[in-house]
């Protein structure tokens, strides 16, 4: 993973896709603010655990694509297959399951965070509307990298994204359960 890191030199810098907010207003797309982006390279964010990471689509493919192997790429191991078992498997928390596995969410029965994925798919979404999801019965890997904050309906397209990609594959996905809404 050659172009992934949290603070971005110059020449990585020239390379980031511009972030878009939806104006209050007009409701189009325009420019919006990145607080992981400075007009000044040396002036860095602190590092935090699962967030303000750069990274691109090979490199994000490669670092699934070694998940779904079990932790192994190009023959080297990365990580034991216990750890990622362990990386991967719903916690369970007060007594119930949850759709959280150590920084990945897990597509339950109940808990569908990837709607055009399968269920015991598990990936990670990031702060402005990217996602990486893999689905470990097929091996199907889906990087969506998109630059947005809080503009509605974002999701719409990382779903039909997903969708075409699964249904290019030939798998059939079930949709979700609809999620009754209690009425006031």
């Amino acid at each position: 993973m050659k172009d992934t890191l949290f603070n971005p030199d110059e020449a990585h810098r020239a390379r980031i896709a511009r972030t878009y907010k939806m104006d209050d207003e007009t409701h189009e797309l325009v420019p919006g603010y990145n607080p992981f982006v400075t007009s000044d390279a040396s002036v860095t964010h602190m590092t935090e655990p699962a967030g303000g990471l750069f990274s691109t689509a090979a490199d994000m493919g490669r670092f699934y694509a070694m998940i779904a192997n079990g932790g192994e790429l190009d023959s080297v191991r990365i990580l034991s297959e216990k750890s990622v078992k362990d990386m991967t498997t719903p916690v369970i928390a007060g007594g119930k399951m949850l759709n959280y596995a150590c920084g990945w969410q897990v597509n339950t029965e109940t808990q569908r965070v990837n709607s055009q994925m399968p269920v015991g798919s598990f990936g990670h979404g990031g702060a402005f509307a990217t996602n990486g999801c893999l689905d470990p019965q097929s091996g199907i890997v889906t990087v969506y990298l998109v630059q947005n904050v809080l503009v509605p309906n974002s999701g719409k397209a990382k779903d039909a994204f997903q969708h075409l990609v699964m249904e290019a594959a030939g798998i059939k996905v079930t949709p979700p359960p609809a999620v009754k809404k209690n009425k006031p």
